[in-house]
């Protein structure tokens, strides 16, 4: 008696050992399947086969993970949130899993802490990864806070100085830091930073253009000016420089060259709203920022005598939502 059940045991066994197989193998073929489908953009085929192998294998942590980068990439946030809390369940030794929920985290507005807890886990299991501390930091600066008063862009520093540690070459990293400094009024410091990531990649543009920004609000007009020039150069259809150094030479008092700049802003602008494949919605920010160079170039016309070519400029930017523009039509246009 004992001998046949201790076979049918076995048997049992094997069975149950046969079948957990045979679940993982068709688990791993619809998971193949919907990675090739996710690679050719077939997306919804792709979650139809991912939710097959979870259904063969509920913890099948690769086929959770790229459900939720599916449904992060169409904006279906709850549901990637979801995902990844799941893949993180099913294999918590994932850092960049965590990184990643963070994002969702930040997209969907959530409390800081949720975002800083899961970076955390991420640089845990990967502390050699500067790129998490740098998003860290940026969520400590870009995120709702814990408490009001918590200088988050303090933490955001501290946070960064780790991936500086790590790999003091990194331009970005003194980029960000510099950003962060000056956003938290240590204006000078902010500068070093922002000399060190232009030494170290001085065809950065974006570098260029912020150090040309911190000098302008220090009133060291001339270097910033070189510097918006030097971000032209490297990045010449990008409006919002001609319109930063239409700002420096406007603040010179060379009006008729800030006219210029902030003529081929607009100009830009224009030709990419209108090069658009899609709907311009009405809050679209180029919109915004079109009526604010149309306020700044009208305010240029003023200084050079030309009221009638500035209350045009005025007029278009209230069409386009700027209220501010009603306080420079009353002031200039009504006569």
């Amino acid at each position: 008696m004992a001998h046949r059940l201790l076979l049918i045991f076995c048997i049992f066994c094997t069975s149950f050992i046969s079948f957990k197989s045979n679940a993982q193998d068709q688990a791993k073929i619809h998971y193949v399947a919907a990675r090739e489908y996710y690679k050719n953009g077939d997306l919804k085929l792709a979650i139809a086969e991912a939710d097959s192998a979870i259904l063969f294998n509920p913890q099948y942590a690769e086929a959770h993970y790229l459900l939720a980068d599916i449904y992060a990439e169409e904006n279906e946030y709850e549901i990637a949130l979801k995902q990844y809390t799941e893949t993180i369940s099913s294999n918590p030794k994932l850092a960049q899993a965590y990184a990643d929920r963070a994002e969702v985290h930040y997209k969907l507005e959530h409390h800081q802490n949720y975002l800083i807890s899961d970076m955390e886990n991420a640089i845990f299991l990967d502390p050699g990864n500067g790129d998490y501390y740098r998003l860290k930091a940026f969520y400590y600066a870009n995120s709702n806070a814990s408490n009001e008063f918590e200088p988050s862009f303090y933490k955001a520093i501290i946070t960064i100085n780790e991936a500086i540690a790590l790999y003091p070459q990194n331009a970005l990293y003194y980029f960000d830091r510099g950003n962060y400094k000056f956003k938290n009024n240590q204006i000078l410091s902010a500068m070093a930073d922002l000399n060190k990531a232009v030494a170290l990649d001085p065809n950065n543009a974006n570098f260029l253009a912020k150090r040309g920004l911190v000098r302008f609000m220090i009133e060291d007009f001339d270097a910033s000016l070189t510097d918006y020039t030097q971000a032209i150069n490297l990045d010449p259809d990008n409006a919002r420089l001609y319109e930063s150094r239409g700002k420096t030479k406007h603040n010179m008092g060379n009006y008729n060259s800030a006219y210029n700049d902030y003529t081929y802003a607009i100009e830009l602008l224009i030709y990419s709203l209108k090069a658009s494949k899609e709907k311009i919605a009405v809050n679209d920010p180029r919109n915004k920022q079109l009526a604010g160079v149309l306020l700044l170039r009208g305010v240029s016309l003023v200084q050079e005598n030309k009221p009638f070519d500035a209350c045009i400029d005025f007029d278009r930017a209230y069409q386009l939502g700027a209220q501010k523009a009603v306080n420079y039509i009353r002031r200039y246009c009504e006569y």
